[in-house]
């Protein structure tokens, strides 16, 4: 049910709230008064809708009220003047921010995504650059609340659920990218048998089954995320659900707002190609998905590596692991025609990598 609020026709019980009086349960109350039967999505489009017409109303109001200052009135005060645009700054800022979150919600998930081309998958740095997605040793896996993860400066990120791993990621970017080539709005459907051929698991009961886990995994795990403007909270993805009555389909609904962590950029395009070569190694694809959204990585001291990627082996163990896990990511670029070379120097890792624009210069050559 689709409910169109402006000017026009806003209610006397909405005309009435005042300008300083937006509080969301207020407008939704009276919304629904209306309109019992509005859907939750609908509702939240037309609060913000309402409150996006009330602030430009009183921005109006303000711009009106500097124009008589500046023209009319000597008395004015260059404090008065500047309250005014302070006042008329933070307003602009409040409605464009609505405005994003009224497009966010209105338009299809696949519009509001970046291009995504084949065997590439677009994934945000806030999911390399530390322990959101880390390695997780097998049988252990466990649950938290609020928990902090250890990531790049860059980013501020709270947890809660179980922790995530490689394994995860994939299914969600898998997931991501379905979206976009689909055309979207917020729900994905498709079968199990289609999901597990298009990630390349083996067709047994066991793939299926993982699947189904992972996709949990990732409804019920809540995030905090905050770079500089950009804040996301919520889940990796909305629902999961088998229609059994209908067509017997996985479906999957997003969480739109998740686009917000794309924005500016943030993001880097994996190598499907490199990723399969791989493998199962879950401490090199996460190395791999690490230095790959550094486009000229600097030196990283070994145990702030390990704290990246929540390894839980000791320091001796590590060093092991990441040596042998090196070689795997290095064999991977290598197959495809890139580079990827390292050295451990004074428990100091030092990786030199060639591009994917290089190595796309070096092919169109």
């Amino acid at each position: 049910m689709v409910v169109q609020i402006d000017n026009s026709t806003l209610t006397p019980e909405l005309a009435k709230l005042s300008f300083v009086d937006l509080k969301d349960s207020d407008i939704e109350t009276i919304i629904k008064k209306s309109h019992p039967d509005i859907e939750t999505k609908e509702l939240e489009s037309q609060v913000l809708t309402y409150k996006i017409i009330r602030l430009k109303e009183h921005e109006q109001l303000l711009n009106k009220r500097l124009t008589l200052k500046i023209d009319f009135s000597k008395d004015s005060t260059v404090e008065e003047l500047k309250a005014i645009n302070k006042q008329l700054s933070h307003l602009k800022k409040e409605i464009s921010e609505y405005e994003n979150n009224l497009k966010t919600i209105t338009l299809p998930i696949q519009q509001q995504l970046p291009e995504i081309f084949e065997n590439r998958r677009l994934i945000p740095n806030s999911f390399l650059r530390g322990a959101l997605f880390g390695i997780v040793k097998k049988g252990k896996r466990a649950i938290v609340k609020d928990t902090q993860i250890f990531s790049m400066s860059h980013y501020d990120i709270s947890f809660s659920g179980e922790y995530l791993d490689q394994n995860d990621l994939e299914l969600w970017d898998s997931l991501i990218y379905l979206a976009k080539h689909k055309h979207v709005d917020y729900e994905l459907r498709i079968t199990l048998y289609e999901l597990r051929k298009f990630i390349g698991y083996s067709q047994t009961k066991s793939a299926y089954d993982a699947i189904v886990t992972r996709a949990k995994r990732l409804k019920f795990a809540t995030v905090e995320i905050k770079k500089d403007k950009v804040a996301y909270f919520g889940s990796l993805i909305d629902d999961v659900l088998i229609d059994k009555e209908e067509d017997g389909k996985l479906v999957i609904r997003f969480n739109k707002k998740l686009v917000r962590l794309f924005s500016e950029k943030d993001y880097t395009v994996i190598s499907q190609d490199i990723r399969k070569r791989i493998g199962d190694n879950q401490l090199a694809r996460w190395l791999y998905n690490f230095y790959e959204s550094h486009k000229e990585p600097i030196p990283f001291n070994i145990e702030l590596i390990k704290n990246l990627c929540r390894s839980e082996a000791n320091i001796y163990k590590f060093r092991s692991m990441l040596k042998e896990a090196l070689t795997i990511v290095q064999t991977g670029y290598l197959a495809v025609g890139r580079v990827f070379e390292y050295e451990i120097k004074d428990d100091t890792l030092y990786i030199k990598k060639s591009t994917l624009k290089a190595q796309r210069e070096l092919f169109d050559k």
